[in-house]
């Protein structure tokens, strides 16, 4: 993930001859603009300024905001999964619940949204418990302050 929110720009590597064509009738109308086609492969054909400098630090930083994240979290008494990778964690909200249900869940997603804090619920995603939340951690360290 290079973070290049807006760019829309997938690839898809396949030796198999039916994807590939399958891929290449519908490109025709899905295609992305030339200049982000030649912007997109010019940073990924910089090998050393990805192997030695992006992928480095952003490896540091995603680290970093997941251990304050963690730490601030579990210093306020909430329930962390151990992750070892991806850009969220789980958080389990259940002690602020009156009840476990999906309806208390649900009620507590709709106060935080209201204040301004955007976490996802658990039962969104199929998590078979409620109260359990999808909080994105990757974000400027300022913003984990909040």
């Amino acid at each position: 993930d290079f973070g290049l929110d807006g760019f829309r720009v997938g690839v898809i590597h396949s030796t198999n001859q039916e994807v590939v064509s399958c891929l290449q009738k519908l490109s025709v109308y899905h295609s992305t603009a030339s200049i982000i086609q030649h912007s997109c492969e010019a940073l990924i054909n910089d090998k050393e300024w990805c192997d030695y400098f992006f992928l480095p630090t952003y490896r540091r930083k995603l680290r970093e905001s997941y251990e304050k994240a963690q730490c601030l979290l579990e210093e306020a008494g909430i329930e962390v999964k151990e992750a070892n990778s991806g850009l969220f964690l789980w958080i389990n909200l259940q002690p602020f619940l009156n009840e476990i249900t999906k309806e208390e869940e649900l009620a507590l997603f709709e106060d935080f949204f209201m204040q301004g804090l955007f976490v996802v619920p658990g039962s969104i995603l199929h998590c078979a418990n409620p109260g359990w939340f999808r909080l994105i951690y990757s974000v400027y360290s300022q913003d984990l302050d909040a």
